[in-house]
Protein backbone atom coordinates (compact mmCIF):
# COMPACT_ATOMS: atom_id res chain seq x y z
CA UNK A 1 0.00 0.00 0.00
CA UNK A 2 1.29 3.44 -0.85
CA UNK A 3 1.93 5.90 1.95
CA UNK A 4 2.83 9.53 2.37
CA UNK A 5 4.09 11.67 5.18
CA UNK A 6 2.46 14.88 6.33
CA UNK A 7 3.80 17.82 8.31
CA UNK A 8 3.16 18.04 12.01
CA UNK A 9 -0.19 19.72 12.81
CA UNK A 10 -1.37 18.44 9.40
CA UNK A 11 -1.79 22.12 8.47
CA UNK A 12 -5.44 22.98 8.47
CA UNK A 13 -6.57 19.35 8.78
CA UNK A 14 -6.87 16.78 6.04
CA UNK A 15 -10.55 17.29 5.26
CA UNK A 16 -10.51 21.06 5.57
CA UNK A 17 -7.85 21.03 2.85
CA UNK A 18 -10.23 19.06 0.65
CA UNK A 19 -12.99 21.57 1.33
CA UNK A 20 -10.70 24.47 0.54
CA UNK A 21 -9.75 22.92 -2.80
CA UNK A 22 -13.39 22.53 -3.72
CA UNK A 23 -14.18 26.03 -2.54
CA UNK A 24 -11.46 27.56 -4.70
CA UNK A 25 -12.67 25.58 -7.69
CA UNK A 26 -16.37 26.46 -7.58
CA UNK A 27 -15.97 29.80 -9.32
CA UNK A 28 -13.65 28.29 -11.94
CA UNK A 29 -15.73 25.28 -12.94
CA UNK A 30 -18.29 26.18 -15.58
CA UNK A 31 -18.94 22.71 -16.96
CA UNK A 32 -19.31 19.28 -15.41
CA UNK A 33 -16.96 16.67 -16.93
CA UNK A 34 -18.75 14.06 -19.02
CA UNK A 35 -19.76 10.73 -17.58
CA UNK A 36 -19.26 7.43 -19.33
CA UNK A 37 -19.30 3.68 -18.98
CA UNK A 38 -21.99 1.04 -18.70
CA UNK A 39 -24.68 0.33 -16.15
CA UNK A 40 -22.81 -1.18 -13.23
CA UNK A 41 -25.48 -2.73 -11.02
CA UNK A 42 -24.03 -3.81 -7.68
CA UNK A 43 -20.48 -3.43 -9.01
CA UNK A 44 -19.44 0.19 -9.58
CA UNK A 45 -16.10 1.07 -11.20
CA UNK A 46 -14.98 4.68 -10.87
CA UNK A 47 -11.84 5.57 -12.80
CA UNK A 48 -9.88 8.82 -12.87
CA UNK A 49 -7.12 10.37 -14.92
CA UNK A 50 -5.54 13.81 -14.89
CA UNK A 51 -8.64 15.48 -16.36
CA UNK A 52 -11.76 13.47 -15.57
CA UNK A 53 -13.54 11.04 -13.31
CA UNK A 54 -15.46 8.44 -15.29
CA UNK A 55 -18.60 7.02 -13.69
CA UNK A 56 -21.56 5.21 -15.25
CA UNK A 57 -24.41 7.69 -15.77
CA UNK A 58 -26.92 5.28 -14.21
CA UNK A 59 -26.30 2.54 -11.63
CA UNK A 60 -28.51 0.26 -9.60
CA UNK A 61 -29.02 1.28 -6.00
CA UNK A 62 -28.64 -0.83 -2.90
CA UNK A 63 -25.49 -2.24 -1.38
CA UNK A 64 -22.79 -1.70 -4.00
CA UNK A 65 -19.15 -2.66 -4.21
CA UNK A 66 -17.27 0.43 -5.37
CA UNK A 67 -13.81 0.17 -6.93
CA UNK A 68 -11.74 3.32 -7.35
CA UNK A 69 -8.88 3.34 -9.83
CA UNK A 70 -6.64 6.05 -11.26
CA UNK A 71 -4.12 6.66 -14.01
CA UNK A 72 -3.43 10.23 -12.88
CA UNK A 73 0.18 11.37 -12.60
CA UNK A 74 -0.24 12.20 -8.89
CA UNK A 75 -2.33 10.67 -6.07
CA UNK A 76 -6.00 11.60 -5.97
CA UNK A 77 -8.45 11.59 -3.09
CA UNK A 78 -11.78 10.37 -4.46
CA UNK A 79 -14.91 10.67 -2.32
CA UNK A 80 -18.57 9.84 -2.91
CA UNK A 81 -21.63 11.74 -1.75
CA UNK A 82 -25.37 11.73 -2.37
CA UNK A 83 -27.09 15.07 -2.92
CA UNK A 84 -30.16 15.65 -0.76
CA UNK A 85 -33.38 15.21 -2.72
CA UNK A 86 -34.09 18.95 -2.98
CA UNK A 87 -30.49 19.95 -3.84
CA UNK A 88 -28.94 20.31 -7.30
CA UNK A 89 -25.24 20.05 -8.05
CA UNK A 90 -25.14 23.75 -8.88
CA UNK A 91 -26.75 24.63 -5.53
CA UNK A 92 -24.28 22.44 -3.68
CA UNK A 93 -21.26 24.02 -5.34
CA UNK A 94 -22.64 27.52 -4.82
CA UNK A 95 -23.12 26.70 -1.14
CA UNK A 96 -19.46 25.71 -0.96
CA UNK A 97 -18.52 29.13 -2.25
CA UNK A 98 -20.42 30.74 0.60
CA UNK A 99 -19.75 28.30 3.45
CA UNK A 100 -17.69 25.20 2.68
CA UNK A 101 -18.35 23.42 5.98
CA UNK A 102 -22.02 24.41 6.12
CA UNK A 103 -22.60 22.93 2.67
CA UNK A 104 -21.94 19.47 4.07
CA UNK A 105 -25.55 19.49 5.32
CA UNK A 106 -26.70 19.39 1.66
CA UNK A 107 -25.28 15.90 1.04
CA UNK A 108 -24.90 12.44 2.52
CA UNK A 109 -21.18 11.66 2.63
CA UNK A 110 -20.37 8.06 1.69
CA UNK A 111 -16.60 7.81 2.02
CA UNK A 112 -13.62 7.49 -0.27
CA UNK A 113 -9.90 6.83 -0.53
CA UNK A 114 -6.54 8.22 -1.50
CA UNK A 115 -5.81 6.46 -4.81
CA UNK A 116 -2.51 6.20 -6.68
CA UNK A 117 -1.98 5.00 -10.24
CA UNK A 118 -1.92 1.25 -10.57
CA UNK A 119 -3.58 0.62 -7.20
CA UNK A 120 -7.30 -0.17 -6.91
CA UNK A 121 -9.19 0.64 -3.70
CA UNK A 122 -12.49 -1.03 -2.88
CA UNK A 123 -15.31 -0.51 -0.42
CA UNK A 124 -18.97 -1.47 -0.25
CA UNK A 125 -21.66 1.08 0.57
CA UNK A 126 -25.40 1.52 0.24
CA UNK A 127 -26.43 3.78 -2.65
CA UNK A 128 -29.91 5.19 -2.06
CA UNK A 129 -31.97 6.21 -5.08
CA UNK A 130 -31.02 9.72 -6.23
CA UNK A 131 -28.18 11.90 -7.53
CA UNK A 132 -24.63 11.14 -6.38
CA UNK A 133 -21.30 12.79 -7.08
CA UNK A 134 -17.73 11.52 -7.29
CA UNK A 135 -15.20 14.20 -6.33
CA UNK A 136 -11.47 13.90 -6.94
CA UNK A 137 -8.90 16.12 -5.24
CA UNK A 138 -5.24 16.33 -6.21
CA UNK A 139 -2.23 17.25 -4.11
CA UNK A 140 -1.79 20.61 -5.84
CA UNK A 141 -4.05 23.62 -6.06
CA UNK A 142 -6.64 23.60 -8.79
CA UNK A 143 -10.21 22.58 -9.47
CA UNK A 144 -11.34 19.15 -8.30
CA UNK A 145 -12.73 16.57 -10.69
CA UNK A 146 -16.51 16.35 -10.21
CA UNK A 147 -18.83 13.89 -11.96
CA UNK A 148 -22.51 13.26 -11.11
CA UNK A 149 -24.32 9.95 -11.52
CA UNK A 150 -27.77 8.58 -10.78
CA UNK A 151 -28.53 5.60 -8.56
CA UNK A 152 -31.80 3.84 -9.23
CA UNK A 153 -33.86 1.47 -7.15
CA UNK A 154 -32.09 -1.48 -5.59
CA UNK A 155 -32.15 -4.63 -7.73
CA UNK A 156 -31.20 -7.11 -5.07
CA UNK A 157 -28.61 -6.36 -2.41
CA UNK A 158 -25.04 -7.49 -2.52
CA UNK A 159 -24.16 -9.63 0.49
CA UNK A 160 -21.78 -7.56 2.65
CA UNK A 161 -18.21 -8.84 2.59
CA UNK A 162 -16.98 -10.71 5.63
CA UNK A 163 -15.21 -8.30 7.96
CA UNK A 164 -12.46 -8.99 10.50
CA UNK A 165 -13.05 -5.85 12.58
CA UNK A 166 -15.81 -3.39 13.38
CA UNK A 167 -14.89 0.28 13.66
CA UNK A 168 -17.60 2.46 15.21
CA UNK A 169 -17.01 6.21 14.93
CA UNK A 170 -18.76 8.13 17.69
CA UNK A 171 -18.85 11.68 19.06
CA UNK A 172 -15.89 11.64 19.79
CA UNK A 173 -14.19 8.26 19.94
CA UNK A 174 -13.32 5.17 17.93
CA UNK A 175 -14.72 1.89 19.25
CA UNK A 176 -12.54 -0.75 17.63
CA UNK A 177 -10.29 -3.69 18.49
CA UNK A 178 -6.99 -3.04 20.23
CA UNK A 179 -5.33 -5.41 17.76
CA UNK A 180 -6.11 -6.50 14.19
CA UNK A 181 -4.31 -8.94 11.89
CA UNK A 182 -1.86 -7.78 9.25
CA UNK A 183 -2.54 -8.02 5.54
CA UNK A 184 -5.58 -7.58 3.32
CA UNK A 185 -8.88 -7.52 5.16
CA UNK A 186 -12.23 -5.75 5.41
CA UNK A 187 -13.38 -3.46 8.22
CA UNK A 188 -17.06 -2.74 8.84
CA UNK A 189 -17.03 1.02 9.46
CA UNK A 190 -20.06 2.69 11.04
CA UNK A 191 -20.75 6.31 11.95
CA UNK A 192 -23.05 6.11 14.98
CA UNK A 193 -22.34 9.71 15.97
CA UNK A 194 -24.45 12.78 15.30
CA UNK A 195 -22.13 14.39 12.73
CA UNK A 196 -19.61 13.51 10.01
CA UNK A 197 -16.54 11.39 10.78
CA UNK A 198 -13.54 9.96 8.94
CA UNK A 199 -10.49 7.96 9.84
CA UNK A 200 -6.89 8.71 9.01
CA UNK A 201 -4.54 5.82 9.83
CA UNK A 202 -1.13 6.88 11.11
CA UNK A 203 1.72 4.44 11.67
CA UNK A 204 4.09 5.44 14.45
CA UNK A 205 7.65 4.45 15.05
CA UNK A 206 8.15 1.82 17.73
CA UNK A 207 7.58 3.33 21.17
CA UNK A 208 5.61 6.37 20.01
CA UNK A 209 2.76 6.92 22.47
CA UNK A 210 -0.63 8.48 21.82
CA UNK A 211 0.24 11.36 24.12
CA UNK A 212 3.47 12.06 22.23
CA UNK A 213 1.67 11.93 18.89
CA UNK A 214 -0.98 14.36 20.12
CA UNK A 215 1.70 16.80 21.28
CA UNK A 216 3.34 16.72 17.85
CA UNK A 217 0.06 17.06 15.98
CA UNK A 218 -0.94 20.06 18.05
CA UNK A 219 2.46 21.76 17.96
CA UNK A 220 2.46 25.24 16.44
CA UNK A 221 5.83 24.71 14.76
CA UNK A 222 7.28 21.75 12.94
CA UNK A 223 10.29 20.11 14.61
CA UNK A 224 13.51 19.62 12.71
CA UNK A 225 13.78 16.41 10.75
CA UNK A 226 11.04 14.01 9.68
CA UNK A 227 8.28 13.23 12.22
CA UNK A 228 8.27 9.74 13.79
CA UNK A 229 5.03 8.81 12.07
CA UNK A 230 3.46 8.64 8.62
CA UNK A 231 -0.06 8.63 7.23
CA UNK A 232 -0.65 5.24 5.58
CA UNK A 233 -4.39 5.17 4.92
CA UNK A 234 -7.57 7.23 4.91
CA UNK A 235 -11.30 6.61 4.61
CA UNK A 236 -14.16 9.04 4.73
CA UNK A 237 -15.74 11.26 5.55
CA UNK A 238 -19.11 9.57 6.04
CA UNK A 239 -22.29 11.11 7.40
CA UNK A 240 -24.05 10.12 10.59
CA UNK A 241 -25.87 6.79 10.26
CA UNK A 242 -23.83 5.64 7.26
CA UNK A 243 -21.93 2.36 7.08
CA UNK A 244 -19.29 0.97 4.75
CA UNK A 245 -17.24 -2.19 4.37
CA UNK A 246 -13.72 -0.98 3.71
CA UNK A 247 -10.71 -2.70 2.15
CA UNK A 248 -7.65 -2.36 4.41
CA UNK A 249 -4.08 -3.64 4.01
CA UNK A 250 -1.69 -2.89 6.87
CA UNK A 251 1.77 -4.16 7.80
CA UNK A 252 2.61 -5.16 11.38
CA UNK A 253 3.28 -2.22 13.65
CA UNK A 254 1.89 0.44 15.95
CA UNK A 255 -0.99 2.52 14.56
CA UNK A 256 -3.42 5.28 15.42
CA UNK A 257 -6.88 6.02 14.02
CA UNK A 258 -7.64 9.76 13.97
CA UNK A 259 -10.54 11.95 12.89
CA UNK A 260 -9.47 15.46 11.87
CA UNK A 261 -12.89 16.80 10.85
CA UNK A 262 -14.19 19.94 12.60
CA UNK A 263 -16.96 19.81 15.18
CA UNK A 264 -20.20 21.16 13.70
CA UNK A 265 -20.88 23.49 16.64
CA UNK A 266 -17.47 24.75 17.76
CA UNK A 267 -15.23 24.15 14.75
CA UNK A 268 -12.81 22.30 17.02
CA UNK A 269 -11.05 19.35 15.41
CA UNK A 270 -12.49 16.00 16.46
CA UNK A 271 -9.01 14.83 17.44
CA UNK A 272 -8.84 17.75 19.90
CA UNK A 273 -12.06 16.37 21.39
CA UNK A 274 -10.46 12.96 21.94
CA UNK A 275 -11.12 11.16 18.66
CA UNK A 276 -7.86 9.25 18.42
CA UNK A 277 -7.33 5.55 19.11
CA UNK A 278 -4.13 3.53 19.27
CA UNK A 279 -4.16 -0.02 17.96
CA UNK A 280 -1.67 -2.71 16.99
CA UNK A 281 -1.39 -4.70 13.78
CA UNK A 282 0.08 -8.15 14.21
CA UNK A 283 1.17 -11.06 12.04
Amino acid sequence: MGSHTVPVRLSGLVSLLLAALLLSACAQQAEIPPTGGEVAGSELLISADNANITVPEQVSGGLTRVTLTSTADAPLTINLARLNDDVTLEQFMQAFQEDAIGAVSLVRLLGGFDVVAGEDRTFSVNLDEGTHIAIGFGETEGPPLVTPFQAGAAEGDLVPPESVASVDMQDFAFVMPDRVPAGEQVWEVTNSGSQWHEYVIVRGEEGLTQEQLMEMLMAEEEPEGPPPFEVVDYFGPISEGERAWVQVDLEPGNYFAICFLPDAASGTSHVDLGMIQEFAVGE
